[in-house]
C-alpha cells in the first residue's frame, strides 16, 4: 500500500477509559512538518463534486459531505487510521464498568460562531437530533443525559466497539442557530465551533469559508480562507492544478493523480475500499447460488493484469475485503488466483459447460474501461456478461430490494474499525445487498467482533476467512482516491490520516509563501 500522511499533532495524549488505556494523537507512521508554520493565504481545494445532502445539520451530512462540513463543525473526538483518538470538543471520556454508558467531559471556553456557548446542553441537543432521525449509529443510544454544564452521558442498550466512533464523530451545530434558521437553512449554512466560518455556497461552483478569530485552538487556523472548488471534469481539474489555480486536488480519477505525481506534485494515497462483485446467490434459481460458479468467477479474472494496465500505480489486486491497515487483515491469505482452466472446470461441474449469460449492475462512476476488462475475462471462460450502468437511484433500488441473475459491482467502504464494515455489509441485519447468500451463523460472528471493548484481530480474521471460503462476494481490487498537492507549498492537511477518508484537519493547514 502506497501512502504518505502528514501529521496533525506532535506528541500524544493518554486517556484512561474505564480500565482501558487509549493512546491519543498522531500515528507513529505520521511525520509532523518540521518547518516553521506560516499564517495567511487562501487554501484552494478542488473537489469532483459539491455537497450532496447538506453541510450544516448533523443528521443530514453524508460521508462525502464531511470534507466540506468539518471546516465549520467539530465533534467530541477524532479517530486516526490506527484507531487512536484525539480529544476535540471532549477532553476525556469514560466507559462504565458494565459498558452500559459512556460519559464525556467537555471542553470549556469554546464558542460557536454565533457567540453562544458550547456545553452539555448543546451536546445533548445534537445527539438527540441523531437519535430522533433514527440514524444507524444512534440505534443503541437509550438516553442522553446532562450530568452538569460540561458533562454528558450516553446510555446504551448494548455495547459495541464502534460506540465511541458512533458518538464521538457526530458533528455539532449551534442549537441557537438551528432555532433561529430552521433545519432547511442551517443545513446549507453551518454554524459550529470549527476553525472557519461559513461565507457562501454554490453547490456546483464552490463553498467558501473564512477564518474564525475566536477559535478555541489558539494560534489556529493558519490560513485566512478556504475555498472548496467544484470541477467535475478530470481534464479541467488537471489543467487547473498545472496552471496554479488551486493548491490541492481531491479526485477519484487515477490517471489525473498519476499524471500530476509524475509532474512533481505531492501525492497522498491510501486504500479506503475494496471493489467487489456481489452475486444474487440467495436466489435459488440463479447460477450464482452454486458456490462452484462463484469460485469460477474469482479464478476467471486476472486481477494483477488489470491493475498493472489500469490501476495507475494506486489500486492493487484484492483477495479479501479487509485492507492491509485493518486489524483482521490476513497478510498470508492467498485467495483464488487467476486460473481460467480451473474456472472452466468448476463451471462444467456445476452444469454450465457451455457457459451462461448474465449481467453486471455497476456502481455509478465506476471506470468503464476496467469493467470492460472484467467482462472480457469472464467471456473467456464462457460467462457472457452484459454491462449495465444505471443511475444512482436505480442502482440503490437493486441493492436494497434485490436483483436477479446478475452481479452487482461496487466498492465496499473499508472502515478503520472493520467491525463497522461487517455490520454495514456482511451481516444479514444490515439490510444491504439483500440477495447475497450469507453464511450460516454470520450474524453471531459479526456480533462477537463488535462486542469486545477493542477490536480483536482473530475474531475479524475468522469472518474474513469464512466470507472468502464461501465466495460470498468476490473482491477484485483495493481502491482509493489520490490527493494531489503543490509540493513544498501545502502542509499538514491531515488528508487520509483519519479513520474516515473524508476527514481532514483544516485548522492545521498552512501554506509556504
Amino acid at each position: 500500500m502506497k501512502k504518505r500522511i502528514t501529521a496533525l499533532v506532535s506528541g500524544a495524549v493518554v486517556l484512561v477509559v474505564s480500565s482501558f488505556v487509549f493512546a491519543v494523537g498522531a500515528p507513529e507512521a505520521v511525520a509532523a512538518s518540521t518547518a516553521e508554520k506560516q499564517h495567511g493565504g487562501t487554501f484552494k481545494l478542488i473537489r469532483y463534486t459539491g455537497p450532496g445532502r447538506g453541510i450544516g445539520w448533523g443528521p443530514n451530512i453524508g460521508r462525502t459531505d464531511r470534507t466540506d462540513g468539518i471546516c465549520a463543525l467539530e465533534s467530541f473526538l477524532r479517530i486516526y487510521l490506527d484507531l487512536r483518538m484525539e480529544p476535540m470538543l471532549a477532553t476525556s471520556w469514560k466507559i462504565a464498568p458494565n459498558r452500559g454508558s459512556v460519559t464525556f467531559n467537555l471542553r470549556k471556553g469554546v464558542k460557536f460562531h454565533d457567540g453562544t456557548d458550547w456545553n452539555a446542553e448543546a451536546a445533548k441537543f445534537n445527539l438527540e437530533a441523531f437519535k430522533a432521525a433514527k440514524k444507524p449509529e444512534a440505534r443503541r443510544w437509550t438516553a442522553i443525559k446532562v450530568i452538569d454544564d460540561y458533562t454528558v452521558q450516553v446510555d446504551l442498550s448494548e455495547w459495541q466497539n464502534t460506540v465511541l466512533e458512533d458518538i464521538g464523530t457526530v458533528l455539532m451545530v449551534s442549537p441557537a442557530a438551528f432555532k433561529a434558521m430552521g433545519k432547511e437553512k442551517i443545513n446549507w449554512h453551518p454554524v459550529g465551533t470549527g476553525p472557519f466560518k461559513f461565507v457562501s455556497l454554490d453547490r456546483d461552483v464552490a463553498t467558501i469559508y473564512e477564518k474564525f478569530n475566536d477559535y478555541w485552538q489558539k494560534g489556529k487556523p493558519y490560513v485566512d480562507r478556504i475555498e472548496l472548488i467544484v470541477i467535475k471534469d478530470p481534464v479541467t481539474q488537471e489543467a487547473s492544478m498545472e496552471a496554479g489555480e488551486a493548491d490541492a486536488l481531491y479526485s477519484p480519477n487515477l490517471k489525473v493523480g498519476a499524471d500530476l505525481k509524475a509532474r512533481g506534485f505531492e501525492s497522498i494515497y491510501r486504500h479506503d475500499g475494496t471493489f467487489s462483485l456481489m452475486p444474487d446467490s440467495a436466489n435459488p434459481d440463479s447460477p450464482f447460488a452454486d458456490k462452484r460458479v462463484r469460485e469460477a468467477l474469482e479464478y476467471a479474472i486476472d486481477r494483477p493484469a488489470i491493475m498493472k494496465a489500469l490501476g495507475q500505480g494506486f489500486w492493487e489486486p484484492a483477495y479479501q475485503f479487509a485492507c492491509p491497515y485493518n486489524k483482521g487483515y490476513i497478510s498470508d491469505f492467498k485467495g483464488r488466483g487467476y486460473d481460467p482452466a480451473k474456472a472452466k472446470s468448476l463451471l462444467k461441474d456445476a452444469g454450465h459447460s457451455a457457459g451462461f449469460k448474465t449481467k453486471i449492475i455497476i456502481f455509478p462512476g465506476t471506470s468503464r474501461e476496467i469493467m470492460a476488462a472484467v467482462q472480457g475475462y469472464l467471456a473467456q471462460v464462457g460467462i457472457q456478461a452484459e454491462l449495465e450502468f444505471p443511475d444512482m437511484g436505480k442502482y440503490m433500488q437493486a441493492r436494497r430490494k434485490g436483483w436477479s441473475n446478475a452481479l452487482m459491482a461496487a466498492p465496499w467502504s473499508i472502515y478503520a474499525n472493520l467491525g463497522r464494515t461487517l455490520t454495514t455489509y456482511a451481516a444479514t441485519f444490515s439490510g444491504d445487498y439483500v440477495k447475497l447468500k450469507r453464511p450460516a451463523g454470520i450474524d453471531k460472528l459479526v456480533e462477537e467482533v463488535v462486542a469486545t471493548v477493542e477490536i480483536e484481530a482473530k475474531k475479524v480474521e475468522e469472518v474474513v476467512r469464512i466470507w472468502s471460503d464461501e465466495a460470498v462476494a468476490i473482491p477484485l481490487w483495493h481502491i482509493g482516491a489520490p490527493r494531489s498537492l503543490k509540493a513544498g507549498v501545502v502542509h499538514d492537511t491531515g488528508f487520509l490520516a483519519f479513520a474516515s477518508n473524508y476527514d481532514w484537519a483544516p485548522e492545521n493547514v498552512w501554506l509556504s509563501k
